[in-house]
């Protein structure tokens, strides 16, 4: 591996097709002596007797580390209609050319998680309840998220890879994808100087609205990796939660900004803030210090921060910003 500290964005295609190289097969893995593995969860515990063959991932941002990892999944959660295959792009090719089982709902479809006959259930990327998790664990033993992190949702990728990777009897594998991904956005900010300090908001439209991401929810964890911070104030109006809807009477808030990343599913997306007249007065937005991602998959690469889906978003969304404000 490139040691990180020579890292420059020449070399940043390098590390990511060594991530995205493809893992050691599960039936290679010399893992099978670590079990039978003890899980504690935040619904109990969970004992997996034997290294599992067949692992059903409930979770829309977890599969991506069973397959890092070496597993194709039997069954997963189908988070994006337009994904043929239930997962993104930059996960696409782990398949192998299988298409997994799916089910397309937050709530979770006993019935087809039955049908896909799993020795192993990856729930800690899923908001479970005692019904459900106890119905789960009657088909396989059934992961939960974490006891200090209840809610998937507000766990960062790094935290769910290393909980993944312990149910997968992959604890070591686990943690280099962790440190890979790291070097990554090491390699990102050094290459990047004038970035440290500076700082960002992600932006998105809901229904008509403007919502800005808080600086603990994924995105605003991602800008931070790379070097951006967010001012206190913006970090407070967020508070403990993950977005904020902010009005046009109150978009002066944004005006102290840097930098501006606006997530959009296509170029039309972005529309509905190149006609508001008030954002078009910000001071960033005037400077040009405004990045758009008119992609779904990258809006979601970024959205589902995984050790998969940052690699591929992460040099699309670099080469922008230098666009917008420079290294």
């Amino acid at each position: 591996m490139i040691p990180c500290r020579h890292v420059g964005l020449r070399q940043l295609a390098a590390l990511v097709s060594c991530l995205l190289a493809g893992p050691a097969s599960a039936q290679d893995a010399p893992d099978a002596g670590r079990f039978p593995i003890a899980i504690e969860h935040s619904l109990g515990r969970t004992v997996i007797g034997k290294r599992p063959q067949r692992v059903a991932v409930l979770g829309v941002t977890d599969v991506d580390a069973v397959l890092a990892l070496g597993y194709v999944p039997v069954l997963v959660n189908r988070w994006i209609p337009e994904w043929a295959h239930g997962v993104g792009p930059w996960a696409e090719p782990l398949l192998g050319g299988t298409t997994p089982l799916m089910f397309k709902s937050r709530e979770i479809d006993l019935e087809r998680v039955a049908m896909a006959e799993p020795d192993l259930i990856v729930g800690s990327g899923s908001l479970l309840d005692r019904t459900t998790y106890d119905k789960l664990s009657l088909l396989a033993p059934t992961t939960a998220p974490m006891a200090d992190h209840p809610d998937p949702y507000a766990t960062t990728w790094d935290v769910q890879t290393l909980a993944v990777g312990e149910a997968l009897g992959r604890p070591e594998a686990a943690e280099a994808l962790v440190e890979r991904v790291q070097a990554l956005f090491r390699a990102v900010r050094e290459a990047h100087p004038s970035w440290s300090g500076r700082t960002a908001a992600t932006l998105i439209n809901w229904n008509g609205q403007m919502l800005m991401y808080a600086a603990s929810d994924n995105r605003g964890e991602f800008l931070r990796a790379i070097g951006f911070g967010m001012p206190a104030d913006l970090a407070q109006l967020a508070g403990n939660r993950f977005n904020v809807p902010i009005s046009e009477e109150r978009l002066d808030l944004l005006d102290q900004l840097d930098l501006i990343v606006v997530l959009t599913n296509d170029a039309a997306g972005r529309s509905f803030f190149e006609q508001s007249a008030v954002f078009r007065r910000l001071a960033p937005v005037k400077s040009g210090h405004v990045v758009y991602l008119d992609d779904r998959n990258l809006t979601m690469a970024m959205s589902g921060s995984t050790v998969l889906s940052i690699p591929y978003v992460l040099d699309a969304l670099t080469t922008k910003i230098e666009q917008a404000i420079g290294k």
